[in-house]
């Protein structure tokens, strides 16, 4: 199966919904999908800082991979 980008298309996904939201903000309370909407889009948002957090972390990982692939060899 060949990689598939999903975050672009999510992040756009995420960007709309927050503008729809934002520009129906007074019909509120006549949208059933209001709340729901609100949750989706608060997941993504949790969801894309747990990818960030990650991606701070892994180079630190990897360097340390390194390091002790390195010490290793020298042995």
């Amino acid at each position: 199966m060949a990689d598939v980008d999903f975050f672009a298309p999510g992040a756009r996904l995420a960007l709309e919904l927050e503008c729809l939201l934002m520009d129906t903000r007074d019909t509120a309370v006549q949208s059933r999908w209001w709340d729901s909407a609100h949750e989706a889009l608060e997941q993504w948002r949790q969801a894309v800082r747990a990818m960030e957090a990650a991606d701070a972390v892994q180079p630190e990982a990897s360097t340390t991979l390194e390091q002790a692939t390195f010490q290793r060899s020298m042995t």
